[in-house]
């Protein structure tokens, strides 16, 4: 799902989100990876390790998914949002540190160390404000497999995450993305959750979130739609509330139609 044409959703449209990343030369597989998703993603190439799209949160996300990918193999990241210096120029003015300095390892936007990840019942659970579908699915998941009296907290920045709180889904947490799996994917493997039925809805997930076309998910257009469409019209708290029962359903659905062996009717 290309983001460049995405609506600015609330944001001026005159300003951007830049990625300034830096990748180690060897090995080459990282750097080439990093350069395929920028260039589905439609970016707006500034300078070598420097790149620019529209600002809006699903842009702003999508970049802050590569910069995660960048920390992962050894490189550094830095996520800016910037403006053009007059009116007239379409140009982001660049932040006065635009590249990160070498040496710095695994810093980022995220403005906080690691966490352990969450344990037991009644844990905080923190996530981004806007819930789409890979952290409604995530929050569901939750609930159901892992925390059934999870209290969620959704945050503007990262660093606004409580120290007693477990972040998902954002950028520097360990249940977010990592490699190529979206956050839903990485809550499956750090949980251990082997559930064939879970798997399949996380290949729903990946491909509504990342629309990479790593699966076969022809359900995730329409899930990705009720989803985005309910966080435009209700809160955070409201999107997990609706959207609670359709992964419930959803769940049913599939584990259904792997008994009968074909799509249930009822």
């Amino acid at each position: 799902m290309g983001a460049a044409g995405n609506g600015t959703g609330g944001m001026p449209a005159s300003q951007w989100v830049l990625l300034a990343y830096r990748l180690p030369r060897e090995p080459s597989t990282p750097r080439i990876t990093v350069w395929r998703k920028l260039k589905r993603l439609g970016v707006a190439k500034l300078l070598d390790g420097l790149v620019a799209l529209p600002l809006d949160a699903r842009n702003r996300e999508q970049l802050e998914w590569v910069a995660q990918d960048v920390l992962d193999a050894g490189g550094t990241a830095r996520v800016w949002i910037g403006r053009p210096a007059l009116a007239s120029d379409p140009r982001p003015d660049l932040p006065a540190r635009s590249l990160p300095a070498a040496g710095e390892g695994a810093s980022c936007e995220s403005g906080r160390g690691a966490r352990d990840i969450g344990r037991g019942e009644g844990v905080r659970w923190a996530t981004r404000a806007g819930c789409h579908i890979d952290r409604a699915a995530c929050a569901w998941l939750i609930k159901r497999f892992v925390d059934p009296e999870a209290e969620f907290l959704f945050v503007e920045d990262p660093a606004d995450v409580p120290i007693d709180a477990t972040p998902f889904d954002m950028l520097g947490a360990e249940l977010s993305h990592h490699g190529a799996d979206c956050s839903f994917e990485t809550f499956l493997n750090r949980y251990r959750l082997e559930d064939p039925v879970l798997w399949d809805i996380a290949r729903i997930v990946h491909e509504a979130d990342l629309g990479d076309e790593r699966y076969d998910a022809p359900e995730a257009p329409g899930v990705d739609v009720l989803v985005r469409g309910l966080s435009m019209v209700a809160s955070d708290e409201a999107v997990l509330e609706h959207t609670g029962p359709l992964f419930d359903g959803l769940y049913e659905y599939l584990k259904r139609a792997a008994v009968l062996g074909r799509i249930p009717t009822e």
